[in-house]
């Protein structure tokens, strides 16, 4: 039986499953032994992940600057979009809407989390910035409302992009596509505007 190799550099052990180093030869948790040949080929596939994952954060670092350099051209128009009107850029905050009674308590406590968090974003904080873009979105069922919820929305995602916060990943960069990729010129333009007047905030 041949052993899985784990992601971090470590292997499964076949015998017992517990993770241990890909070099080892034989497992500290019940003493199963690897031969030569196991051990050579975890170590050489290990290698080969480490290679791969340093090429993918690459990738990731170069489609980053591209997505940036995208919103920063703001040249292109999305097909399907409608601008809302062009109104001054703004930091707007969201409004409640009556939670429905057969709700079960969710949406009351969704909105008592914002409430919290709304000054914790403005301030910086990774998650509570992620929370208040999250419910700028425009959704049916949201427990929130805004008239510029999607240019909002982008804002903050812009934001946590350029936040440079080492919690930022793949999923950020993937929701900041989602939320600007909806809008047109013009709101990327003023998405961009108040993506700014948040962080002057902030600092």
């Amino acid at each position: 039986m041949g052993d899985e190799l784990l992601g971090n550099g470590e292997k499964k052990c076949p015998a017992c499953a517990e993770a241990i180093k890909a070099e080892a030869q034989v497992c500290k948790y019940c003493g199963h032994a690897f031969s030569e040949d196991e051990v050579a080929a975890a170590v050489s596939e290990a290698k080969s992940n480490k290679r791969y994952a340093a090429a993918g954060c690459l990738i990731f670092v170069a489609i980053l600057a591209g997505l940036i350099g995208w919103l920063g051209s703001g040249t292109s128009e999305q097909p399907g979009s409608s601008a809302v009107e062009d109104r001054p850029a703004r930091i707007e905050s969201l409004g409640y809407h009556d939670c429905p009674a057969e709700d079960g308590g969710v949406c009351k406590s969704d909105q008592a989390q914002l409430r919290r968090e709304w000054p914790q974003a403005l301030k910086g904080d990774y998650q509570a910035e992620r929370n208040v873009a999250f419910s700028f979105a425009p959704r049916p069922d949201s427990p929130f409302y805004s008239d510029d919820g999607p240019v909002q929305s982008c804002a903050w995602r812009i934001v946590i992009m350029k936040s440079g916060d080492a919690k930022v990943d793949q999923t950020d960069l993937d929701d900041l596509n989602l939320a600007c990729g909806r809008l047109n010129t013009v709101d990327r333009a003023r998405a961009r505007k108040v993506a700014e007047l948040i962080r002057l905030q902030q600092r």
